[in-house]
């Protein structure tokens, strides 16, 4: 491969060149005369992209089936396992790389998950309980 260089929307500028054995972020220069780094760059980088391409795709997909339901329906798999409500909610959060805040927003339009979590932590003494007539 010769000289390839990637601009991606204004954002960046890299020019790898094999031949000659540079690397310039840019265009200032990281890798001089040396072609083996350069390859190795040349496929790191490339491997970043399609990585990052692949989970571009996933979350756009994973946003679309965003929704109260089927968070419900993973969590519920977990609190069967005897997983408490707030970790459920964290570790599907982990799982598909969801900051907690955007669960949180489909949490407070979900009135049953939203009453479960508000009661669990009541009872762990996180927030304030609420006084209930016995039913």
């Amino acid at each position: 491969m010769a000289k390839t260089e990637y601009i991606e929307d204004g954002l960046y500028q890299v020019e790898i060149d094999t031949n000659m054995g540079t690397v310039s972020l840019g265009g200032e220069n990281y890798i001089n005369d040396n072609r083996d780094h350069a390859y190795i760059f040349q496929v790191a980088y490339l491997l970043g992209r399609e990585h990052k391409k692949i989970a571009d795709n996933k979350s756009i997909g994973l946003i679309k089936e965003l929704n109260s339901e089927t968070i419900m329906k993973e969590i519920a798999e977990n609190i069967s396992k005897g997983v408490p409500y707030i970790d459920a909610v964290i570790v599907y959060a982990d799982k598909y790389g969801l900051e907690v805040e955007v669960i949180g927003e489909i949490i407070r339009r979900s009135p049953v998950l939203k009453a479960k979590i508000y009661r669990e932590a009541e009872e762990l003494n996180m927030v304030e309980k609420l006084t209930r007539l016995p039913v």
